[in-house]
């Protein structure tokens, strides 16, 4: 007897996105940085300013502080019920166009050495919000400050940490949210099936 594709079960295929999927997860947790501070666009703005949240994620390294140098941004909120980060103005704050050429810079710790800022394992702990113009990556960047400042991300020694990264993450287009959909169904519906 000769096999039919139909139906909705296409043989394998349930092993060929898993493995696809495993493949993803590895390389992406081989890849991720012990400290990552990323700025994301908060849906649903019309404008002319839009916010931005600030978060930071630790793997098993505590961070004291962070300065960054950023683009297309004129100001920041420090996140109120963050518990780590100190609100002196000497120890967080907002510099307009620091190195003058339009980039502004941004120091946030915790004010006492030996206090983390993000403890070890923190997950997309809160810093504040970041507000302005700019409402896609391009216009809005964050840069490291590893020569100006002499590092970027600081460990609870105060030693710059060599091993981070730095993300602008605009909001997803509605349109490309629907050809990325439109697409998935596409390829499912030409798929091969097994007729009974």
């Amino acid at each position: 007897m000769t096999p039919r594709w139909g139906g909705s079960r296409i043989p394998g295929l349930r092993k060929l996105l898993l493995a696809a999927l495993l493949v993803f997860l590895a390389a992406a947790s081989a890849t991720a940085a012990p400290v990552q501070v990323v700025a994301e666009l908060v849906p649903g703005q019309s404008g002319p300013v839009y916010d931005w949240s600030l978060r930071i994620s630790t793997s098993e390294t505590a961070v004291y502080a962070v300065i960054v140098l950023l683009k297309g941004f004129d100001s920041f909120t420090f996140d109120p019920v963050n518990p780590y980060i100190s609100l002196s103005p000497d120890d967080s704050f907002y510099v307009d166009d620091l190195t003058g050429d339009g980039r502004d810079s941004l120091t946030i710790s915790s004010g006492r050495a030996g206090l983390a800022l993000a403890p070890a394992f923190s997950s997309n702990e809160p810093l504040g919000t970041l507000h302005g113009p700019a409402n896609a990556v391009g216009p809005a960047w964050l840069y490291d400050c590893d020569l100006l400042c002499g590092g970027t991300v600081f460990g609870l020694d105060l030693a710059p940490l060599q091993n981070y990264t730095l993300s602008v993450i605009p909001e997803p287009e509605p349109l490309a949210l629907l050809l990325g959909g439109a697409a998935l169904a596409l390829a499912l519906r030409t798929a091969p099936r097994r007729v009974a």
